[in-house]
């Protein structure tokens, strides 16, 4: 069991929204609405700010005190994608007090990049034989904004620039046990085909010696389109086993397996054998 974290995340356009009154009393950012920015229709923790980093580090904590968890996951969810350009994460005063002459991106991707970690610090330290993996989106960058990034690969989303995660650092750096990049698009995908960005993130994995467990889109199946093929899973399955770096995958999500399991386990065996 692996406590699944949404790090930044305090409420949704549809929950709670913007204001910290319809929050419990004893929650955090209604007791520090200045901890907050508020985006979109939602709220978020500011990232940029050292008593939000300590906060989340306390809520790990706790997880690691209180419950036999084997390991603690964050989700793909850091800066709000869009946070930049018009109408965006009004985080300016913090970046004033601690951007120390970093352009903002840069700063950006350092405060999530120190919250990983000291994650992976009081993780080992609290807990050594607990693992701490992420579950970033699926591409670090394209090859045409960044020039280590997946080559093949048109207009599509970027957790390097997007959302402020270089997840390729954190692998690089060893600050996570495992990683397991959500990679949601399926083989024939124009903008953005799986096996690419797989393979990227096999070479990349193998070369650090990180164990990567590949997120597929088994509720994809739910919609039109290429999962709706049965075979869509069996080829992504047969194009990860030909990868040195990948360990397994991770199914998003069990509830749209469970109604067909004989299926997959059959798509498994097909796959693996038996």
């Amino acid at each position: 069991v692996h406590a699944w974290i949404n790090p930044y995340r305090v409420s949704f356009p549809s929950l709670y929204g913007t204001d910290t009154e319809k929050l419990s009393e004893t929650n955090p950012a209604r007791r520090h609405p200045e901890y907050t920015v508020a985006f979109n229709g939602a709220l978020y923790y500011n990232p940029g700010l050292p008593e939000v980093r300590k906060l989340v580090l306390s809520g790990v904590e706790e997880i690691l005190d209180k419950y036999d968890v084997d390991g603690i996951h964050f989700d793909d969810y850091f800066y709000p994608s869009g946070s930049s350009g018009e109408g965006a994460f009004d985080d300016g005063k913090a970046f004033e007090k601690y951007g120390n002459g970093k352009t903002p991106g840069d700063w950006r991707r350092d405060n999530v990049t120190a919250l990983i970690k000291e994650t992976a610090a009081l993780v080992k330290r609290k807990k050594p034989s607990c693992v701490f993996g992420v579950s970033p989106g699926g591409i670090w960058a394209t090859k045409q904004n960044n020039a280590e990034g997946v080559s093949g690969l048109g207009n599509t989303s970027q957790t390097y620039y997007d959302v402020y995660a270089d997840t390729k650092k954190w692998v690089e750096e060893k600050y996570v046990d495992y990683i397991c990049p959500q990679i949601y698009w399926h083989i024939e995908s124009k903008i953005a085909p799986f096996e690419p960005i797989a393979k990227w993130w096999s070479d990349l994995c193998a070369e650090n010696k990180i164990p990567l467990y590949v997120g597929i889109a088994a509720y994809r199946g739910e919609e039109n389109g290429a999962y709706k093929n049965p075979d869509e899973i069996k080829n992504e399955l047969s194009c990860l086993s030909s990868l040195s770096g990948d360990s397994g995958e991770v199914y998003f999500s069990y509830s749209s397996l469970k109604n067909d399991l004989a299926s997959v386990i059959s798509t498994l065996k097909g796959v693996y054998g038996e």
